[in-house]
Order: C-alpha cells, then structure tokens, then sequence
C-alpha cells in the first residue's frame, strides 16, 4: 500500500503538475493585481487610454524615454523624431520648454488630437529647466511591437478574463496545495526502503542550504522581472518564465529537504548555527572556565590591590569629568552604587563564615556551613571550613575509639593474666596444704598447664608488639606455596581430626614460588589453624585453597564459627578481642592481630570476611621474580 510514496516516476509527475499549477496560480495572482491596479475591478468598464495604467505609462515614457534622451543629447533632435514620426508609431510627443514664462516647442512629432486614444501633457523638470512633454498614443496601434503595444494587449487581455481570473486562482491555489502535500508525503521515502533515507542535498547544513537557495532564486526571479515582460519578444519572455520556474524549483527542492529532515527528527543539528553554538558552548565555556581559573591562582592580595586600583582610577576619571556629562554621572552613580551592593554582599558572605568558625571554637564540629549562598573565595573558605569540621568529628570519634579500645585491652589482658595467675596461686597453696602424692601429681600437672598458657600468653603480647611496630627482622626469599601449606597441613591433621574437622585443600599442581620469610609464614599459618581448632563448628569442613593472580598469590582458609559473630572484622582483628564474647576458650585474642602484622611485614595483605557464621581469610602474597 505505500510503496507508490516512493515511486520515482509518480514524483515528477506530481512534480511537473505542481510546477504547471504554479504557473498558472502566478499568472493568475499578476493578473488579478494588474486588474485592480487598473480599476477592473471597480465595477466601470474602463478602456486602456482612460486607465490608470495607460497614464502612468505615458508619465513614464514622457520621463524616460522622450525628454530625458532630449535632454542628455543621447540622440540628436532629427534622430528622435524620426522615432516617433510616422503611420507606423504608436506614440507622438511634443516637447516644450519654458522660456521668460512662455511655453517654446522644442520638437515635436504630433498630428491632429482626434488620432489619439491617450492624449496629455506633463510638466516636468530636467537640469533645472522646467519642460512640458505632451504625450499621444494612437488608438489604432499601428505598430504591433514595442513596450506601449504590450501594456495595451495585456490591459485588453485581463480585462476580457477578468471575471474568470478568480475562479482560475483558487482552483490553481487548491491543486497546488493537493500535489504539493503530496510530495511531502513522498519525502525521503526511496525504493526499497521502509525508513526515511537521506540523499546528498538533506545532507547540506539546512541554513546554509536556505541561504545558498535563496540568493539563487533571488538573483533569478530579479534577473527575469528586468528582462522579461516588457515587449512581446517571445524569446525574452520564455527565458523569464524557466527562470521563475527554476526559482520555484530550487526553492521547493528546499521545502522537500526540510520535510525530510523533520520526518528524521534533530533536523537543528545539521545547521551551521548549531555547530557554531555547539563549539562556543563546548570551547567558550573551557576558555572561561580557563581564565576564571588562572585568575583565581593570583593570590588574592594582589587581585585585590589590581582590582581596586582599577575601580580608584575609573572613579576618579568619572568624577572629574561627569561635571560636563550627565551620562558619565549616570555612570558614576551606577558604578558606586554597585560597589557599596558589592560590600554588603561580601559582608554577609564573611558573617556566615565568621558565624561557622564561632561555633567551632565552641566544640560543636557537627554545624556545617551551607555553601549554596556562598560564590568564590567564600565558597572555598566555607567548604574548608566543613572539611575541617569532618576531620576534627574523625579526629574525636578515633580518639575516643581508641579510648574505648585502651580500656577494653586492659580489661582483657588483665582477665587473661589473672585466670592463669589465680589458678597458679590456688593450687600452690593446695600444694602446700596436702601430703597424698596422687594429689600432689594432679596438682602439679595443673601448675605446668596454667604456667604454659601463661607463658604463651606474654609471649604472643611482645610477638604483637613487636610485629605492630616492625621490629622484626626479615628475611623475604622465594618460597614454594605447596611446600609451606603441606607442612602446615600435616602439623594440624591430628588437631583437626580432634576438633571434628574435615580438611578440604587445593593447591596448584605445579610450582608457584611467593616472595616470603618461612618463618613468618609458618607463624601466619600457625595462628589462623590454630583458631579454627579452636572456634570452628564441629562436624564442618575447612577449605583451604590457593589462587594465582596477576602479581600476587592469595592464599584463603574458610569455615563456619562455632560461635555466632556479632562483631565487624575490623575489631575482630584487634588485639585481645575473640569470637566468643564469654573468652570461655583458651588463647589471647592477638592471633588475627599478629597474623595481620606478619602478613603486612611481608609485603602482603590480610583481609577478613564475615558472612553470617561463614569466616574468611584472605592472605594475599607477592610473586617470586622469575
């Protein structure tokens, strides 16, 4: 059903009946005007000689065509006579000019009056010198050629159509509109197409396309109206019809690309205007923004002293020489004006500020300064202002973190000193008290543990202080992972299988070397297995794998707490902090802490994930070079 919107040949059908219908719609409308120009229209049925038209014309001839060439001597008298001299010539003249208040002829070339469909005189002037033209036309018209005989027969033309000329517009005027909302719907539609294509000239910028066709046709329809229609020269009149046929061509080739475009949408964004807004827009801004920013990297002691200088002396020019100019007092006046508007601004811009630092120095850190009414300097001061107000809030809230962390270590250390110590204390006074060897033996055996654990306790605090404060040695050589995690693995399979746990390891199978103190690494090891045997839930698996990355080698342990964890992992990590908040369990909360240190110690990172009971470490380590 729409394939015939783009059927080439049905456009220039409609084409050629639009161009046709223009035609006859523009000689329509000139004739219509030339006919109410010349009172056909006003009911009298008016004859050529008696019109307006034929006046006019015969002014114009008088002016132009007799007395000017008289005057300019562009003939010599006897030649310009024999112009309008003879039975062939439609048009006879005298030529009058006034001397010592008397009308003297000059030359003429008139017969007798009764000849003459048109016949009047016109006074005009010429260098100075007041002349009396007479005109006559004959009104038989002899000479069926020249400028008069082509308004006579236009003039007799129109007026014989005069009364269909009417219906003969609005017929033309409604075809015109019928095949011209034709074409538009055929617009940018193209065989084997569904879409609107584009062809070369939709692709033009649209307002250089307008300007281009419009000095084209421009330059036509002037060149055809100068040319044409003033004679009967059938050549002359031809060329000016194809070239306001080809004035309206390219001007409708220009309302189709138009159509097209809006038919595709963003028909703005292939203007030269746009593009040129386009660039001003994206480059004048990064040029402002540019010379805002160099300006603001002058210190503002020297903008100010600049700018001030610079208003001193425009005042000082105004005020001197606004005594004899009310428009530079005008100025003047404005420019103080503005000032003193401009003081008050930065007033009120400072007393914020001054408001906001007032709070501060009262210790309230929370108050912000509300930048959205401060512009400049001001804005700058104030969002500096707010970022110390947030650093001194992180400052205090670190401070009394840190507060309540000392007093948490020191209730845990002392908790975990005393346990140990008071058993120890108890069972040497049973000792004492007690003479059965079976007793004493048990005893002593509690002793050893109670001992043990305390020496294990003060030396995991200076292994934490030393590692928290680098002061230990090391010594950073590759090392095969496998290697290391099988050791470690075969220290724990006994502990392991004790705690109900099912190891479940994957290693590479081939050799992966880390950059690593065995020591350390042993030690970092030894912690993390040693708190899952202590807090890892019974009857559950422990993962342990490896994973090689771009530049490093994560080495990851998972399993599920026997305890719930309500606690982030940035405090379980502290020191003296456990899973079990009860500390119901043997250890000193600093494993996580020392393994975390000795991981950093090697260059590596540690992180901790909690996911519900799920607990994850990942001990991330630098490749071995080659």
């Amino acid at each position: 059903m729409t394939q015939w919107k783009s059927s080439l040949l049905l456009k220039f059908i409609v084409l050629l009946f639009l161009m046709a219908f223009l035609t006859v719609f523009g000689l329509t409308s000139a004739g219509i005007l030339y006919g109410y120009r010349a009172n056909l229209y006003g009911g009298s049925n008016t004859s050529y000689f008696a019109s307006r038209i034929c006046y006019e014309n015969a002014r114009e001839m008088a002016q132009f065509d007799i007395l000017e060439p008289y005057t300019q001597e562009y003939f010599p008298v006897g030649v310009l006579e024999d112009l309008y001299r003879g039975s062939f010539t439609n048009v006879n003249y005298a030529i009058e000019e006034q001397q010592d208040g008397q009308w003297q002829v000059m030359s003429t070339t008139l017969s007798e009056k009764e000849n003459y469909g048109f016949y009047d005189s016109f006074e005009l002037w010429e260098n100075g010198t007041s002349y009396r033209v007479t005109v006559g036309i004959k009104s038989s018209m002899p000479q069926e050629s020249g400028k008069t005989y082509c308004q006579y027969l236009i003039f007799n033309t129109i007026h014989r159509l005069s009364d269909v000329l009417p219906w003969i517009l609005v017929i033309s005027a409604v075809l015109c509109v019928a095949s011209f909302t034709v074409l538009c719907i055929m617009a940018g539609h193209r065989p084997g197409h569904d879409e609107i294509v584009l062809n070369w000239m939709d692709r033009l910028p649209l307002d250089a396309y307008a300007l281009m066709a419009a000095c084209f046709a421009g330059w036509l329809l002037r060149l055809s109206l100068e040319n044409g229609f003033y004679d009967l020269d059938a050549f002359a009149n031809t060329m000016a019809c194809v070239g306001i046929l080809t004035a309206s061509m390219i001007l409708l080739g220009w309302l189709l690309s138009l159509i097209t475009r809006l038919k595709v949408g963003r028909w703005w964004a292939n203007t030269l205007i746009y593009r040129l807004l386009h660039w001003i827009h994206r480059n004048g801004l990064h040029a402002i923004k540019m010379l805002l920013r160099t300006v603001g990297a002058i210190p503002i002691v020297w903008r100010t002293l600049v700018i001030t200088a610079a208003l001193l002396i425009a005042l000082m020019y105004l005020a001197i020489y606004s005594i004899w100019s009310s428009s530079l007092l005008m100025l003047y006046t404005l420019i103080s004006l503005a000032i003193v508007i401009f003081l008050c601004f930065c007033s009120i811009q400072l007393q914020k500020l001054k408001s906001a630092v007032e709070t501060m120095a009262n210790g309230d850190f929370e108050t912000r300064v509300d930048t959205t009414g401060l512009y400049g300097e001001f804005r700058h001061y104030g969002q500096h202002l707010n970022a110390i107000s947030d650093g001194m809030s992180i400052a205090i809230e670190q401070h009394t973190k840190s507060e309540r962390m000392k007093t948490e270590l020191i209730t845990n250390v002392s908790h975990d000193i005393k346990t140990p110590l008071t058993s120890i204390l108890n069972y040497v006074d049973l000792l004492q008290h007690t003479n059965d060897e079976a007793e004493r033996t048990q005893y002593l055996e509690v002793l050893h543990r109670q001992a043990t654990r305390l020496k294990k306790l003060t030396e995991d605090l200076v292994e934490a202080s030393k590692a928290a404060t680098g002061n230990i040695q090391t010594d950073l050589v590759p090392t095969d992972v496998s290697e290391s995690l099988n050791q470690a693995v075969g220290e724990y399979t006994e502990r392991l299988e004790a705690a109900g746990l099912t190891l479940v390891a994957h290693f590479p199978d081939y050799g992966l070397s880390i950059l690593a103190d065995g020591r350390l690494l042993w030690r970092v090891l030894d912690n993390l297995l040693g708190n899952i045997c202590k807090y890892a839930m019974p009857g559950t698996r422990v993962y342990l794998t490896v994973e090689e990355r771009e530049k490093t080698v994560s080495i990851q342990l998972k399993n599920i707490s026997r305890q719930q964890l309500n606690i982030s992992p940035d405090e379980l990590m502290e020191r003296f902090v456990r899973g079990d908040s009860a500390r119901s369990t043997e250890g000193s909360g600093l494993g996580l802490n020392i393994a975390k240190s000795l991981t950093e110690l090697q260059r590596g990172r540690f992180r901790l994930e909690l996911d519900g009971d799920l607990f994850k470490v990942d001990v991330e380590l630098p490749k071995a070079n080659g």
